[in-house]
């Protein structure tokens, strides 16, 4: 993932660079100390995966600023990047399209995590900010449209429940379940289960751990074969203040349960090897308190 990130604050922007560069081999950045500088490096080389810009560059307006970049580079992500950040600012660059809002008080493995999630298309804003815009920037998210019994469903899915399951809890029909769901994927985008799980996890995963009064959860095992989507989360539940475990297949992921005894347990559905459901039957009789 090549990147560029323009700062004037050398010292902030040489010190991203270099953590970067060395968490991850797959990194590369290419520096800026103003706007054009921006310019002229792109001038040259346009071959970037995410561009990054100090909202107080010098030189730069913090929204014709990356507006300008989108339209030289309309496939490219752009985020903003700040100390501290108004909420007028931020709602009105993420309408533009802005592919995020990155804190400069983020820990490293949320940065990471937020650059690799705003690289693949999705957008990227911390609870800080979300918390900070006028009617709660969350309203953005696949959620909107969802009824409350569909979005019950959803985070009973979330948790792992089957459809008898989900029916059971919620006192409705299996087949009314199905109904909600079905319903609920297709306001989401989602085209089956597990596409509805990763979609609520990436885009309201803090909502579904502490939704409906339920008890207080710190540690998160995360099943899943895919190691970028384990990274995504891994990140977003660790900058949450959350414990979190990853395990690549089913068969790690149920010997980590039982020496963790974790509070909620993540499951891929479709995971090669073994079932999703039968993972999740299997953990349960380890422990029938498994959620």
């Amino acid at each position: 993932m090549r990147i560029l990130l323009a700062d004037d604050h050398h010292l902030v922007r040489e010190a991203i660079a270099s953590y970067l560069t060395r968490a991850a081999a797959d990194i590369s950045c290419v520096e800026a100390a103003d706007f054009q500088q921006v310019r002229e490096r792109l001038e040259r080389d346009d071959s970037f995966d995410l561009i990054i810009l100090d909202c107080r560059m010098p030189g730069m307006d913090v929204l014709a600023g990356p507006d300008e970049v989108r339209e030289k580079l309309p496939e490219t992500p752009v985020a903003l990047m700040s100390g501290a950040m108004n909420s007028d600012e931020a709602e009105r660059a993420l309408e533009r399209g802005a592919a995020g809002v990155i804190m400069k008080n983020l820990r490293g493995t949320a940065l990471l995590t937020a650059l690799r999630l705003m690289a693949t298309g999705e957008t990227y804003v911390p609870r800080a900010v979300v918390n900070a815009l006028p009617g709660r920037h969350a309203a953005r998210t696949s959620f909107d449209n969802l009824t409350p019994r569909e979005l019950d469903c959803i985070e009973h899915l979330v948790r792992g429940w089957a459809n008898r399951e989900i029916a059971e809890r919620l006192a409705i029909s299996e087949v009314t379940v199905k109904l909600h769901l079905n319903s609920a994927f297709k306001k989401m985008g989602a085209c089956n289960r597990s596409d509805a799980v990763r979609i609520a996890m990436l885009q309201g995963m803090s909502g579904i751990l502490s939704g409906h009064g339920g008890p207080a959860m710190n540690s998160v095992l995360v099943i899943d074969d895919d190691p970028v989507f384990c990274t995504v989360v891994q990140g977003i539940l660790e900058n949450d203040g959350y414990s979190v475990e990853a395990a690549g297949d089913a068969q790690t992921g149920i010997s980590r349960f039982d020496a963790l005894n974790p509070d909620l347990v993540i499951v891929d559905i479709l995971m090669p090897g073994k079932e999703g459901i039968a993972t999740i039957l299997e953990l349960r009789e380890n422990n029938p308190e498994a959620r």
